[in-house]
């Protein structure tokens, strides 16, 4: 279990009153990202209250992978995949939640190459690829 603890202290006539808050609502947004290349990692904690893209698993994918992303509203997101030509081969609306989002996909009836991958919330688009191996 995690929670924030905030500590401060505010002014009243004169006198210093701490005041101590523990939250952990707020977490159920932050989201710890590491990224592992080669021989050195880096992590970063990062608010799913916006939409971006947290991460691909695995990539290269065999028969599925698991894509990670946060939204800023409630509703649908569209997800489609594209083959090296641009030819869309799938389409699919995903119902989100505000903060952290996830989602799998079947990729084993797909020949192996290099696929690209959109996600929209109808203001932003992120383009993504993805190995299929």
């Amino acid at each position: 279990v995690v929670a924030l603890d905030i500590v401060a202290e505010y002014e009243v006539f004169g006198i210093m009153i701490p005041v101590e808050v523990t939250d952990d609502a707020l977490l159920n947004y932050l989201v710890l990202i590491v990224e592992e290349n080669n021989n050195t990692s880096t992590a970063e904690i990062v608010d799913a209250r916006a939409f971006r893209h947290l991460g691909l698993y695995p990539n290269p994918a065999e028969n599925y992978f698991t894509l990670k992303f946060g939204n800023n509203q409630v509703g649908s997101v569209d997800f489609r995949m594209y083959d090296l030509l641009g030819n869309s081969i799938y389409a699919s609306e995903i119902t989100t939640d505000v903060g952290y989002n996830e989602m799998s996909f079947d990729c084993s009836h797909l020949v192996p190459g290099i696929y690209s991958y959109t996600l929209s919330n109808g203001h932003q688009i992120i383009t993504k690829q993805v190995i299929i191996k």
